[in-house]
Protein backbone atom coordinates (compact mmCIF):
# COMPACT_ATOMS: atom_id res chain seq x y z
CA UNK A 1 0.00 0.00 0.00
CA UNK A 2 0.90 3.52 -1.22
CA UNK A 3 2.34 5.97 2.23
CA UNK A 4 0.11 9.37 2.03
CA UNK A 5 2.42 11.90 3.09
CA UNK A 6 1.28 14.68 4.51
CA UNK A 7 3.03 17.06 6.55
CA UNK A 8 2.71 15.39 10.12
CA UNK A 9 4.04 11.87 8.54
CA UNK A 10 6.69 14.17 6.62
CA UNK A 11 8.05 15.14 9.61
CA UNK A 12 7.81 12.40 11.87
CA UNK A 13 9.24 10.29 9.39
CA UNK A 14 12.24 13.18 9.13
CA UNK A 15 12.55 12.85 13.31
CA UNK A 16 12.34 8.46 12.41
CA UNK A 17 15.34 8.96 10.70
CA UNK A 18 17.26 10.68 13.27
CA UNK A 19 17.31 14.20 12.50
CA UNK A 20 14.90 17.43 12.48
CA UNK A 21 13.66 20.00 10.29
CA UNK A 22 15.41 22.80 11.50
CA UNK A 23 18.67 20.84 11.79
CA UNK A 24 18.40 19.96 7.86
CA UNK A 25 17.81 23.21 7.28
CA UNK A 26 20.42 24.61 9.10
CA UNK A 27 22.91 21.69 7.44
CA UNK A 28 21.73 23.13 4.35
CA UNK A 29 22.54 26.73 4.64
CA UNK A 30 18.86 27.68 4.55
CA UNK A 31 16.91 29.53 7.74
CA UNK A 32 15.83 27.35 10.01
CA UNK A 33 12.17 27.65 9.35
CA UNK A 34 12.70 27.51 6.14
CA UNK A 35 11.84 23.77 5.93
CA UNK A 36 9.15 23.78 8.23
CA UNK A 37 7.16 26.31 6.17
CA UNK A 38 8.29 24.15 3.07
CA UNK A 39 5.41 21.58 4.56
CA UNK A 40 2.69 24.41 4.89
CA UNK A 41 3.01 26.63 1.81
CA UNK A 42 4.94 25.90 -1.58
CA UNK A 43 6.98 29.09 -0.89
CA UNK A 44 10.74 27.62 -0.88
CA UNK A 45 11.50 24.51 -3.60
CA UNK A 46 15.07 23.95 -2.51
CA UNK A 47 13.44 23.17 1.40
CA UNK A 48 11.41 20.54 -0.22
CA UNK A 49 14.28 19.32 -2.35
CA UNK A 50 16.51 19.17 1.01
CA UNK A 51 13.19 17.15 2.59
CA UNK A 52 12.85 14.98 -0.33
CA UNK A 53 16.52 14.23 -0.84
CA UNK A 54 16.94 13.33 3.14
CA UNK A 55 13.81 11.14 2.75
CA UNK A 56 14.90 9.41 -0.45
CA UNK A 57 11.38 10.20 -1.50
CA UNK A 58 10.32 12.44 -4.77
CA UNK A 59 9.21 15.35 -4.51
CA UNK A 60 6.11 14.24 -6.74
CA UNK A 61 5.43 11.22 -4.44
CA UNK A 62 5.62 14.04 -1.33
CA UNK A 63 3.68 17.01 -2.76
CA UNK A 64 1.72 15.57 -5.66
CA UNK A 65 -0.10 18.95 -5.39
CA UNK A 66 3.29 20.39 -6.08
CA UNK A 67 4.75 18.62 -8.42
CA UNK A 68 3.85 16.68 -11.14
CA UNK A 69 5.47 13.01 -11.67
CA UNK A 70 8.51 13.93 -13.78
CA UNK A 71 9.61 16.28 -11.19
CA UNK A 72 8.46 19.63 -13.00
CA UNK A 73 7.04 22.11 -10.19
CA UNK A 74 3.23 22.33 -10.44
CA UNK A 75 2.44 26.61 -11.49
CA UNK A 76 -0.62 27.83 -9.64
CA UNK A 77 -0.29 31.33 -8.05
CA UNK A 78 -3.50 30.99 -6.29
CA UNK A 79 -2.41 28.45 -3.99
CA UNK A 80 -0.38 30.80 -1.24
CA UNK A 81 -1.76 34.58 -1.07
CA UNK A 82 1.02 37.18 -1.63
CA UNK A 83 1.29 38.48 1.16
CA UNK A 84 2.26 35.35 3.02
CA UNK A 85 4.65 34.31 -0.15
CA UNK A 86 6.64 37.96 0.77
CA UNK A 87 6.58 36.92 4.14
CA UNK A 88 8.10 33.93 4.05
CA UNK A 89 10.00 34.39 1.04
CA UNK A 90 13.03 36.12 3.17
CA UNK A 91 13.04 32.34 5.24
CA UNK A 92 14.08 30.46 2.18
CA UNK A 93 16.91 32.22 1.28
CA UNK A 94 20.60 31.30 2.53
CA UNK A 95 21.69 33.38 5.73
CA UNK A 96 24.14 35.50 5.45
CA UNK A 97 27.55 34.64 6.84
CA UNK A 98 27.91 35.83 10.99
Amino acid sequence: MKQKWDKWAIAAEVKRRGSSLRRLALENGLAESATRNALRVPTCPSAERIISDFLEVPLHILWSERYHSNGIRRINRNRVQQSNRNNLKSECKKREAA
